[in-house]
Parts: C-alpha cells; sequence; structure tokens
C-alpha cells in the first residue's frame, strides 16, 4: 500500500514538473472569433419558443373540448381568449409583439364576435356557426395570398416587408437585387400555400366532421409550415451567403447575435 501511494505522488510530481514546463509560444495569439455584422440581427425567431408553441397549441385544444362538452359559443369563446390573453402576455413581459400581432388579435375578436352572433342567430348568413367560423379563417388565406400576388406584381414582395420585421439589416442588403429577387420567389412560396391551404381547408370541412377537420388542419399546418420556413431560411441563406452584408442564418439564430 506504501509503495503504490508513493508510487502515485511520484506521478502526480511528475506530471507537475511536465505541465510547468510547458509554457505558451510567445509572440502567438489564441485565434479569434469569427466577427458577425451587428447591423444585421434576428428580432424574432421564425419557430419560436415554448411558450410561443404552447399558445399557438392550446387554443385548439380548447376549442375541441369545449365544442364537445358544452357549445360552440364557448368553444369561440375559449379559444379566441386564450389567443388574446397570449398576446396580452408578450406585451406584458416586454416581449416583442410584432406589428401584425395587435391586427391579427383584432381580427380574431372580430370572426369570434361574428361567429356568435351567427349562433344567437342575431345574422342569418345560411350556414352554420362552425362554417362562419372557419370559412373566415379560409377567407383571409385567400386574400393574403391574392395580396401576395399582388405585392410581386407592383415590385414590392410581401415578404421584403415581412422579413424586415424579424431580421434588422442595413439598406444596402435590403436594396440589393439579389436580396428583392430572392425574397420575391420565397413570397410565390407563400402564395402557393396559401391559396392550396385554403383548398384543402375547404376540402376538409366539406368531408369531414368538426373535430377531424380541426385535427387534421392543425396537424398538416404545423408540419408543413415548419418544412416551409425550413426550407425558406436554407434556401435564403444559400442566395445571400455572397453578399458581404449577410452574416449567415447560423450566426443570425445564435443567442449572442439576436436583438434583445
Amino acid at each position: 500500500m506504501r509503495e503504490s501511494a508513493s508510487s502515485q505522488e511520484s506521478t502526480q510530481e511528475n506530471t507537475g514538473e511536465s505541465a510547468s514546463r510547458i509554457k505558451p509560444v510567445s509572440g502567438v495569439e489564441p485565434p479569434a472569433a469569427p466577427s458577425v455584422d451587428s447591423s444585421v440581427q434576428l428580432r424574432v425567431s421564425p419557430f419560436g419558443g415554448t411558450a410561443s408553441q404552447l399558445d399557438q397549441l392550446m387554443p385548439v385544444v380548447l376549442f375541441l373540448v369545449f365544442y364537445n362538452l358544452v357549445n360552440t359559443e364557448l368553444a369561440v369563446v375559449a379559444s379566441t381568449g386564450w389567443s388574446v390573453k397570449a398576446a396580452y402576455s408578450r406585451y406584458r413581459k416586454g416581449l416583442s409583439i410584432g406589428v401584425w400581432l395587435p391586427g391579427i388579435t383584432v381580427y380574431l375578436m372580430i370572426r369570434a364576435a361574428v361567429s356568435i352572433a351567427v349562433e344567437r342567430e342575431l345574422i342569418d348568413f345560411g350556414v352554420s356557426s362552425e362554417a362562419v367560423y372557419f370559412g373566415i379563417g379560409i377567407a383571409s388565406k385567400v386574400l393574403i395570398g391574392l395580396l401576395a400576388v399582388g405585392s410581386i406584381l407592383v415590385g414590392r414582395p410581401f415578404m421584403v416587408w415581412a422579413i424586415d420585421k424579424m431580421i434588422s439589416m442595413p439598406d444596402s442588403l435590403r436594396s440589393h437585387p439579389v436580396f428583392i429577387s430572392t425574397l420575391r420567389n420565397i413570397t410565390w412560396v407563400v402564395v402557393f400555400y396559401e391559396l392550396v391551404s385554403s383548398i384543402w381547408d375547404i376540402w376538409l370541412f366539406n368531408n369531414s366532421g368538426i373535430n377531424l377537420f380541426v385535427i387534421g388542419r392543425q396537424a398538416v399546418s404545423l408540419v408543413v409550415t415548419f418544412v416551409l420556413i425550413f426550407g425558406a431560411f436554407l434556401y435564403l441563406d444559400k442566395k445571400l451567403s455572397k453578399l458581404p452584408d449577410w452574416p449567415g442564418i447560423a450566426n443570425l439564430v445564435s443567442p449572442q447575435h439576436r436583438d434583445r
């Protein structure tokens, strides 16, 4: 035992002596971290955090629960109420709510009010309150798609405006022809998604019950939206990688580079 202990001590002493002999080479500095243009910053994460994902899921869950256990009116109130609560919570916490979230919140409240009015027979469109509630959402998709087409035709693609709300960037990058043409192509993807998903929603509503429609639409929307956003950012990064002011997606999504 004593021999073993002494051998361990001698080994530690030798290791310490060897370590003390190792000295950094004079005049050689460690490699610096790659610099990132601070003029380009991510304002809003495109995929959101856990709270954001919960806020997307809970309106669907609440709608299904109250629709099946109570009635359509309370289902609409609960679903809309959670969405309004989520927007207000972000505002109270000082989180970025973007330029469109207040407008979307007002839109959701108006849609809920119209649907409840139909449910109480204050307004008669000749269809059920469920058809009015989901029909307004489908019509909104079609309208967004048509507006996106119009923005392309007038030479001001919708995504050029939208990405400027997510990413802070210098004017030299925002006005670059390659940047504009790339965002024009992504705007066409938005048009395709909005119009095709509207057709899918109409078909699914007419060929399934409310429960299957809500679940199926939400599931498909989550998967397709994630794939399109992820693919769009990869495409954007590839097309803009040669521009001097573009820092790359990897740098944009890093915590150190986000606009706080």
